[in-house]
């Protein structure tokens, strides 16, 4: 699709682990939740009835359960085959949710600017130029391991977990075994990436695998290329796409 007439501000707020901006769908601006971790879109109540989808437990197989929806960030906008279903576990501001099934678009997440841009197919190479691939491995929960190296560790995955808080949350036995203490900065390596600093948070939970989130990033951004199971960094970890824009 080709760009929106008066796209939407691109603009995102994140706050914990919840990033969200404002998107159009259709004509309608709507508050949105970016929610890679979430295997299927879901919309609320108010904008499902406007859109005319089906209600919550209508069969997907169902021609009447289908409908393409033109779904806008920023000046760009992309079209999607609308299964989704009303939800009412929703927060009360929020419209649309994007999950993974919406995910299959190039979009950068550029936590330093706070701003998000969603890339035409046809920008594709451009867009990743010159960027580092990280390859992602989806598990069963919703998450991905990606090569991962953390100061003081030995293993070399990590889990990346988009409904994570944390800059980066190790388990509290990996933690005491490594002599990290909970608030400690340690440097932290995505893929080929510039190594970064990263503050532990340290919880009892089970696993041997740091957890990153959203707040990894933090500072930079990330072009998430979920329909091929990958995210893209800059080998420098203080550029962002300003070149592209």
């Amino acid at each position: 699709m080709g760009g929106l007439v008066g796209g939407v501000s691109n603009k995102i707020i994140l706050v914990a682990a919840t990033l969200t901006f404002t998107a159009r769908v259709d004509f309608d601006h709507v508050r949105a939740l970016l929610s890679p971790q979430a295997t299927v879109s879901a919309v609320s109540t108010r904008l499902s009835r406007k859109l005319q989808l089906p209600g919550k437990g209508a069969s997907p197989s169902s021609k009447h359960s289908r409908r393409q929806v033109d779904i806008g960030i920023g000046a760009e906008e992309m079209r999607v085959d609308a299964k989704i279903v009303s939800d009412l576990s929703l927060p009360a501001d929020i419209d649309l949710r994007i999950g993974r099934d919406m995910l299959d678009h190039l979009i950068d997440v550029d936590l330093k600017h706070q701003r998000i841009r969603l890339f035409l197919r046809s920008e594709y190479s451009r867009a990743t130029r010159g960027l580092t691939a990280i390859v992602l491995t989806p598990r069963e929960d919703g998450s991905w391991t990606l090569p991962t190296r953390v100061a003081g560790l030995t293993s070399e995955t990590g889990i990346l977990d988009f409904s994570s808080e944390s800059e980066l949350m190790l388990p509290a036995a990996i933690a005491s075994v490594a002599h990290i203490g909970d608030g400690t900065v340690v440097e932290t390596t995505i893929g080929t990436a510039q190594p970064i600093g990263r503050k532990v948070h340290i919880r009892d939970m089970a696993g041997s695998l740091p957890v990153l989130g959203w707040q990894t990033f933090s500072g930079r951004d990330v072009l998430l290329d979920l329909g091929h199971n990958r995210i893209w960094l800059r080998s420098d970890a203080t550029a962002s796409t300003d070149a592209m824009r």
